[in-house]
């Protein structure tokens, strides 16, 4: 799971939901211990699953784990992603967290309105 934040791009004025978490991603040092008890809870997750899940099909499959290397990469890019922001758009780095409640819309200035069928906001 991972948590986003609405951002605003100074440059085309565009709004972007940016990743600011990410569950996925393991703070500290990546060394073969982290690993291996990244291993050990992601199996124990996957038997706590089991339980609830009703597909006989799958109670033999076995997950097939990525390399320790490989497992370092992809947390090197989750660490990369929380903090090179860039606008989706335009690729600026010149962003600022867009406060929704005080700011209009950047492109056409009208102030949002809250759906009141539920939490939604239409910003664009």
């Amino acid at each position: 799971m991972v948590g986003t934040n609405t951002f605003v791009c100074l440059d085309c004025q565009a709004l972007n939901d940016l990743v600011v978490h990410d569950n996925r991603m393991i703070e500290g040092e990546l060394s073969i211990d982290v690993y291996e008890k990244w291993k050990q809870q992601s199996e124990q997750r996957r038997s706590l699953s089991m339980i609830f899940d009703y597909d006989d099909n799958n109670e033999s499959a076995k997950p097939i784990y990525p390399s320790f290397e490989e497992w370092k990469e992809q947390q090197y890019a989750y660490r990369a992603s929380l903090t090179s922001k860039k606008c989706n758009k335009c690729g600026s780095h010149n962003l600022e967290l867009w406060d929704n409640k005080k700011r209009p819309c950047p492109k056409c200035e009208t102030k949002l309105q809250a759906d009141p069928k539920g939490w939604t906001m239409n910003w664009d």
